[in-house]
């Protein structure tokens, strides 16, 4: 009978008690396929093989090698505010995601949609107007990115784990709001000597 030992690294330096032990028949096999649910992604292993030989005693334990799996990607941000759709948002709007459980930092990506078109197109994120790196579930447009009153926005999220990039959100689209006029004649307290004057304003 062979002994298998497994240890996770990350909870403890050694064997002492080691996470996973079991038997396999000598001569049969040199193989021990693991169970799943044993293994956890971005984890440190070490795993050792003896011979039991019963009433003769036991070998002395092979040499510990050690591994490591991989890190899975983050699962997708869902989009929150502004809702799908949105109109007369404000020029430097405040973008929130639901946070993502391992997520070390989130990558945004913001584009203007060609005027008079409603969804993104294939070309949509090609160069994007924005593109920012937060570690926060949220990230707030600054003055000086300030979008432009009046046009269609598309946006996305994704979520990146210890250098490995999860998949993109589901796109939404919000529109900002278009600009106020601005009144021209008569001038703010102006007196004026007609009774019919004409109102003018950009």
């Amino acid at each position: 009978l062979q002994l298998v030992e497994l240890a996770n690294l990350d909870a403890e330096p050694d064997f002492t008690t080691p996470l996973y032990e079991t038997g396999v028949i000598e001569g049969l096999q040199q193989r021990l396929q693991l169970p799943a649910g044993i293994l956890r992604d971005a984890s440190t292993y070490a795993w050792r093989v003896r011979t039991d030989y019963g009433s003769q005693g036991s070998s002395a334990w092979s040499a510990a090698f050690r591994f490591r799996t991989a890190v899975s990607p983050p699962s997708a941000p869902t989009l929150q505010t502004p809702t799908d759709g949105a109109t007369g948002q404000s020029t430097t709007p405040s973008l929130t995601w639901t946070p993502v459980a391992g997520a070390d930092t989130y990558r945004l990506q913001l584009d203007t949609l060609a005027s008079g078109t409603a969804q993104p197109g294939p070309t949509t994120f090609d160069n994007p107007q924005l593109a920012e790196q937060t570690s926060d579930p949220g990230y707030t447009v600054l003055a000086a990115q300030s979008l432009r009153p009046g046009r269609t926005y598309a946006w996305r999220v994704r979520a990146v784990r210890e250098g490995v990039e999860g998949s993109w959100s589901t796109v939404r689209t919000f529109s900002t709001q278009t600009p106020a006029p601005d009144l021209l004649a008569p001038a703010a307290g102006a007196e004026i000597s007609t009774l019919e004057p004409a109102l003018r304003w950009t």
